[in-house]
């Protein structure tokens, strides 16, 4: 019995010696892994910094766009509507409908021109202080 106790002893032995050998080599790996992670971090961080200003820029812009053609849009109805309503002074129905139509297009224009100045102020903020503009993005997330 002391014959197979010690069987199991170097068993024990050998088998903990492996684990420990094999901990230290995942232990090197897993080191080695996250040095090159934080390497490669470093070296890319710029870039992910400038390729996320650009979207940010071109997203601003892309709706000052919009929202500009929109308000082109709305003014345009607006004048419309006050040469139909200029033309008509015998039927009350139709001043009411181009009455209604030009308070529905003010008050759009009016909510159309405030996302213009907000996308206005994130472009001139990228521009000239993109530091502080992702510092203000992080802090409103």
């Amino acid at each position: 019995m002391t014959n197979n106790q010690e069987t199991i002893n170097t068993i024990l032995i050998d088998v903990l010696k492996g684990v420990k050998d094999t901990g230290s080599e995942l232990y090197a790996a897993g080191k080695a892994g996250v040095a090159q992670a934080v390497d490669f971090v470093w070296q890319q961080a710029p870039l992910a910094v400038q390729e996320f200003l650009s979207w940010k820029m071109g997203e601003a812009i892309f709706n000052c766009i919009f929202f500009s053609i929109a308000v082109i849009i709305l003014l345009s109805i607006i004048i419309w509507a006050k040469k139909k309503i200029k033309k008509l002074h015998s039927n009350d129905d139709d001043i009411v409908f181009y009455s209604m139509i030009i308070t529905f297009c003010i008050v759009f224009t009016v909510g159309s021109t405030i996302p213009i100045k907000n996308n206005i102020e994130t472009i001139i903020k990228i521009k000239l202080a993109p530091r502080v503009y992702i510092i203000e993005y992080v802090t409103k997330k």
